[in-house]
């Protein structure tokens, strides 16, 4: 006997339509359903369109309300378009990761002409710094993983990059005061810049020519390494 999905009306005289809804839940049933794929549609378009990432984000978890509507009809049997929503749903999870993923890996490469240019170390240091900070807000958001390791790596970027020009800055302070000999100042600024590289949460194997050049200079100024780096 047929039997209408949405409302359970049966009869024999029934007639469905090929969603399997009776005449008066046809029309409701697929307007709703049209209204909610015009909503994720147009979110859709917002977040490839969208360089802000809290604005992709928050339709994103739109789109995530969304599908959990449409789930009622996915669950009564009613599914007029090819996409399920409980497939959909399943996607989410990996979409909101590449959209945090890919929108600081483009942040960074808009920053790299800048960070590469004749900007003080202290400038690039504190763009990069600024990004890092952004990046954490954010990084608890991604769920899966193999995309957490690939935050993790890009994470790993930026705190080499910052590395790299707080040695920088460091080392050219050495520079000058040995330039201006003031050896106690440059033999400072060499301890301060050995100190950094043993406490920036890298790992010593990356930054070992640097480290190693470091002692040499503070050997040469006649300073003391620290017992602790003499097999570092």
């Amino acid at each position: 006997m047929p039997q209408c999905k949405w409302c359970g009306k049966k009869g024999i005289l029934l007639k469905l339509d090929e969603y399997g809804l009776c005449k008066n839940c046809h029309a409701i049933v697929l307007l709703n359903i049209s209204q909610i794929a015009r909503i994720i549609n147009d979110s859709i378009e917002i977040i490839n369109k969208s360089k802000k990432l809290d604005t992709k984000l928050s339709r994103l978890e739109l789109i995530e309300e969304k599908y959990k509507e449409l789930l009622v009809y996915e669950n009564a049997g009613i599914n007029p378009s090819d996409k399920l929503p409980s497939k959909a749903l399943e996607e989410i999870a990996g979409l909101r990761d590449d959209i945090i993923i890919e929108h600081f890996e483009e942040k960074l490469k808009e920053l790299r002409p800048r960070i590469e240019s004749e900007l003080s170390a202290t400038r690039k240091i504190n763009l990069l710094t600024k990004l890092h900070s952004d990046f954490l807000k954010h990084k608890d958001l991604i769920s899966l993983g193999s995309n957490k390791a690939k935050a993790a790596r890009f994470e790993k970027l930026l705190k080499l990059l910052i590395s790299k020009y707080e040695y920088e800055k460091l080392v050219e302070k050495a520079k000058k005061s040995e330039f201006k000999g003031q050896k106690k100042s440059a033999l400072n600024a060499y301890y301060d810049a050995l100190y950094y590289l043993k406490n920036n949460q890298i790992e010593d194997e990356l930054e070992i020519d640097k480290i190693n050049f470091v002692k040499n200079k503070i050997s040469e100024l006649g300073g003391t390494l620290p017992s602790e780096t003499l097999d570092g």
